[in-house]
């Protein structure tokens, strides 16, 4: 199947996937060497996005086997990938929201 036949619906979430791959591993790795504090944390969620899509992409070439069926290494490196995906967003939203609200206290009534 190629991409011309598939529908848009499934091409729109192609480009979305995409989108939030690419902001999160270059987010990540850009806040890796801004941030002030927490430079490890954010090394971290670089690395499990890198190091996650380096072993899902290599992952064929990792075993000897020649067989139909999908590497265990790939699932791995996926599972790896989406962690440091969420981390990143989790973390930049948490800023961000830090950020809007300031340090003002949530009016109770």
């Amino acid at each position: 199947m190629t991409l011309s036949k598939l529908p848009p619906t499934e091409l729109f979430s192609i480009g979305a996937c995409l989108c939030l791959l690419l902001f999160s591993s270059v987010f990540a790795t850009w806040q890796t060497f801004r941030s002030k504090t927490k430079i490890w944390l954010w090394a971290m969620y670089s690395a499990l996005i890198w190091i996650g899509l380096a072993i899902a992409l290599y992952s064929d070439k990792l075993t000897n086997t020649t067989s139909a069926e999908m590497p265990p290494e790939f699932s791995l490196g996926v599972w790896l990938m989406i962690a440091g995906i969420l981390f990143t967003l989790v973390h930049g939203l948490w800023i961000l929201t830090r950020r809007v609200r300031g340090n003002r206290a949530l009016p109770i009534s």
